[in-house]
């Protein structure tokens, strides 16, 4: 077997220097499979309005929301350009995903690689690079209160602290690049050939 780790596309998603936003923003993604676990993300919003009430909040997906189901502050994108995508994230000060189980979950990478620390639960890659403290935090999964104290921290910091988490998390997604995964298969394939 080879190992063939899956990456970002970092010259679409990449950091811009930047400080906290005024107020500060959340992003999430919204898809209702039951698996990403959207009622944990809506209650999770919903505790953190009632720590920071000044908090706004931005999301996107490929399915339309019912009306009413997301918090009242959110601003929702529906299938959003790639370029749009770059957009939310870097406006965002933190990025939340409540995931029960996944692959790799590419919406928190992606934000991290713009710069913009997450909150995740414990699945995925998150679960492999997020280190708490220093680039997100990682949750218990369903832990509603666990992830909007910990949504509060991160928009609590100053901003030079919240800055050093920002760059943190970009670096953390900075490796491998896609052409250090191309290579890794290209190798993985030629190896194959001489294998008996």
């Amino acid at each position: 077997m080879s190992l063939v780790p899956n990456s970002i596309d970092h010259e679409h998603f990449s950091r811009k220097p930047r400080a906290k936003g005024q107020p500060p923003t959340v992003g999430f993604l919204f898809h209702p499979g039951g698996f990403k676990d959207i009622p944990t993300t809506i209650a999770a919003l919903n505790r953190l309005i009632e720590l920071k009430p000044d908090i706004r909040l931005r999301s996107f997906g490929a399915a339309r929301p019912e009306k009413g189901q997301l918090p009242a502050r959110t601003e929702f994108r529906y299938v959003p350009s790639q370029a749009e995508i770059a957009r939310i994230y870097a406006e965002c000060d933190a990025w939340l995903s409540t995931s029960r189980s996944e692959g790799f979950n590419l919406p928190p990478l992606e934000a991290m690689g713009s710069g913009c620390p997450a909150v995740c639960a414990k699945t995925g890659r998150p679960l492999e690079i997020i280190e708490n403290g220093v680039n997100g935090y990682l949750v218990d999964e369903g832990d509603v209160e666990g992830f909007a104290q910990a949504l509060a921290r991160m928009l609590s910091l100053p901003d030079d602290e919240w800055v050093k988490m920002s760059e943190a998390a970009a670096a953390a997604v900075s490796h491998p690049t896609w052409e250090e995964s191309n290579d890794l298969f290209e190798a993985a394939l030629l190896q194959s050939l001489h294998r008996p």
